[in-house]
């Protein structure tokens, strides 16, 4: 099942920001309103100038969104993955191992708006269309990483035990740097579809 199906069973759809998204009554708790803030003042030029893709989860035939997430092109140093995660298969393992850089995509941004925050199924349905739009992208650009970034610790390890993200080898500022490779999330995908009656 794609990830536009399931969140469609749930009553929900994805779709990228545009100007018709009431925007105005968003706001995030926890951080301040800093990612409402973000989506209200600067998501529309973002997108518009490509800096990021935003992606709105929005309630079937609504324009205001539950919840936004941001992917973005972005690369990994080789040495800051773990030797396994390199390659898919050990015979590869040389020419894999030979790219200073490997492509990934940048999970920037993740939102749930105050009235569904810590309210289930939303949080692990926009997770699902993120692993969804990763999938899907991947197809024409290739990418073996997700990455995100995080300064919080309890998120640290909300994303390890609930995705399967795990913390980069090495970390060079405040921000812990995590990621999970294209077929975790092809695992990933699977289970939360299963644990959401799909």
């Amino acid at each position: 099942m794609s990830g536009m199906s399931l969140l469609s069973k749930h009553g929900l759809e994805l779709t990228q920001i545009s100007a018709g998204h009431d925007l105005s009554s968003f706001s995030t708790l926890g951080d301040g309103d800093y990612h409402g803030t973000w989506l209200r003042r600067h998501a529309l030029r973002a997108d518009s100038e490509d800096l990021c893709r935003v992606w709105v989860v929005l309630p079937k035939n609504s324009n205001v969104p539950l919840g936004y997430f941001c992917l973005s092109s972005y690369s990994v140093l080789c040495d800051d993955v773990r030797r396994r995660d390199k390659y898919f298969d050990p015979k590869n393992g040389g020419t894999a191992g030979s790219y200073k850089m490997h492509p990934a995509v940048l999970l920037g941004k993740f939102a749930l708006d105050a009235s569904c925050a810590g309210k289930p199924p939303f949080g692990v349905l926009m997770m699902y269309g993120v692993f969804s739009c990763f999938l899907d992208s991947i197809r024409f650009s290739s990418a073996r990483y997700l990455v995100l970034h995080t300064g919080d610790d309890a998120l640290v390890q909300y994303y390890r035990k609930k995705y399967g993200f795990k913390p980069a080898v090495r970390q060079e500022n405040d921000l812990i740097t995590m990621y999970v490779t294209g077929q975790e999330i092809r695992d990933a995908l699977e289970k939360i579809a299963a644990g959401l009656g799909a």
